[in-house]
């Protein structure tokens, strides 16, 4: 014996139709943004070291850059603090705090709420529009589509820029020493 296809009673269609019409606007509210990824690399003026990323693009095209990456880069120490990632450098003297739970930015006294599009959390990083990272870096951040590539510029005064200037005195000090010392032998 063969079951009789269902068929909907006068009417139900159309309430169908329109439940699912108010259904949808609360579905796509709901949905999780996508993203695709791409490899950039990133590169520091006035360091050799540059360090190939995963970033995050959504669909405006903007490239979201993950943080830990870019501060291990510049040599800028950071430490997580519950919900907070906390960046110091150097201790005691420029502090900027980003608080993953409300999506801000904290420097000094100033809190600055970062837009949700501008900031997504994944696989235990923080990803973060390029205007956010400037901010955080007090540098210039921009993204060369052409070459992959995120350059970071104007204000170096990082602790890995610092470490290779000190680095590069030091060597200049001792090739000076060095076309000294035929000169005065007997002199320590």
């Amino acid at each position: 014996m063969m079951a009789a296809p269902f068929r909907p009673a006068a009417g139900a269609a159309a309430t169908f139709v329109v439940a699912l019409a108010l259904a949808a606007p609360g579905l796509a509210a709901q949905e999780a943004p996508t993203f695709d990824e791409g490899f950039f690399e990133v590169f520091v003026q006035r360091l050799p070291a540059r360090v190939t990323v995963t970033t995050l693009v959504d669909e405006r095209g903007v490239v979201l850059i993950p943080v830990r990456p870019v501060l291990d880069l510049v040599g800028i120490p950071v430490r997580t603090d519950g919900s907070l990632l906390v960046v110091e450098w150097p201790p005691d003297t420029w502090r900027t705090v980003l608080d993953l739970t409300s999506r801000t930015v904290r420097v000094g006294d100033a809190v600055e709420t970062v837009p949700a599009e501008d900031w997504v959390v994944r696989a235990g990083d923080v990803f973060v529009a390029p205007p956010v990272l400037a901010r955080l870096l007090a540098a210039r951040v921009d993204v060369d589509w052409a070459g992959l590539g995120i350059v970071i510029s104007q204000n170096l005064e990082f602790p890995a820029t610092r470490r290779l200037e000190l680095e590069a005195q030091r060597e200049r000090q001792r090739l000076l020493a060095e076309r000294m010392r035929p000169l005065a032998p007997d002199l320590p």
